[in-house]
């Protein structure tokens, strides 16, 4: 082997990390104080098979999972067995479970969906044992509850929502966990169910792509939830995070919005309805291309 010049090893160096930003690869190894990314299960095509999954995460640098619970019929949330697995492969491939998502509350509003808020408290108590400190609450549709016409939420379900919410906040709070409301409501309905809960482990759930779905500007409302925001969805209409002619139609504003709300935490991708194409065969290889995007955006630079 030639002995390699000082000036030669220096240029071969340099030609190296000029190829790996230009190929993602320092890009996607970013590291943040602030943010790190993550992935919802279901979103990446891999959901069925656990190993794979985390596996999968953690070579496209994925940092977490979040974890969808079972049906409120069931009767549980997660099995204690499946928590004992998903502990084990998140140690395994060095990717934490960011949150859990109580999906099954899509059911019915809250407010009478039988059984809705012990399915909250065992989200909590499932989360406790995951090290999660973050649960997704939806109410999209048959839960969805607005006026289907001026799609703002009513006085008396404002109420009735927030009574019945309460109670599985008050139950995480306990237990040092904050419940993140996801819907197709408007900023100011959310901050009036926050203000008639009156408790600080109530959040929202921002959710780029659903803002604009469901008849927001994304922008716009995001900049009214100064510390109120528990975790984020970055997710496009057009999966890719970068796409201009999607939802949401201005990607970088939605994050100039979300770092001046002082959010601090997971950004967990999430994709509508994914269908394969050239351009990204898997979910997973749309998330990989995601995670270059957004790991060279402002979010890894503040």
């Amino acid at each position: 082997m030639k002995n390699l010049t000082r000036r030669k090893f220096l240029k071969d160096c340099s030609l190296f990390v000029a190829s790996a930003s230009l190929f993602g690869v320092v890009g996607c190894n970013k590291q943040s104080p602030k943010f790190k990314v993550g992935a919802m299960d279901a979103s990446t095509g891999l959901n069925k098979k656990p190993e794979e999954m985390f596996k999968a995460c953690a070579e496209i640098g994925m940092e977490g999972i979040q974890l969808s619970g079972a049906s409120v019929k069931s009767g549980i949330f997660i099995k204690d067995e499946d928590i004992a697995k998903f502990l084990e492969l998140s140690k395994k491939y060095n990717v934490a479970i960011s949150s859990v998502c109580a999906g099954g509350l899509n059911a019915a509003p809250l407010f009478i969906l039988p059984n809705g808020v012990e399915h909250i408290k065992k989200a909590v108590d499932a989360s406790v044992k995951l090290g999660a400190k973050n649960i997704l609450v939806p109410s999209f549709g048959p839960a969805n509850f607005r006026d289907k016409k001026t799609f703002r939420v009513s006085a008396e379900n404002i109420k009735a929502y927030s009574a019945k919410i309460k109670e599985g906040v008050l139950y995480a709070k306990d237990k040092g966990i904050t419940i993140s409301m996801e819907n197709a409501f408007c900023a100011d309905d959310n901050i009036a169910i926050i203000n008639e809960v009156g408790l600080d482990n109530l959040k929202v759930y921002v959710d780029t792509m659903n803002l604009e779905y469901y008849g927001w500007k994304a922008p716009q409302e995001i900049s009214k939830l100064k510390n109120l925001i528990g975790e984020v969805h970055l997710k496009s209409l057009g999966h890719a995070h970068d796409s201009v002619n999607s939802k949401p139609l201005d990607m970088p504003a939605c994050i100039d919005e979300i770092i001046k709300a002082n959010y601090q935490g997971w950004l967990i991708f999430e994709h509508h309805a994914f269908k394969k194409s050239e351009k990204f065969p898997t979910a997973i290889d749309c998330m990989k291309y995601n995670i270059a995007y957004v790991k060279n955006s402002k979010f890894f630079k503040v």
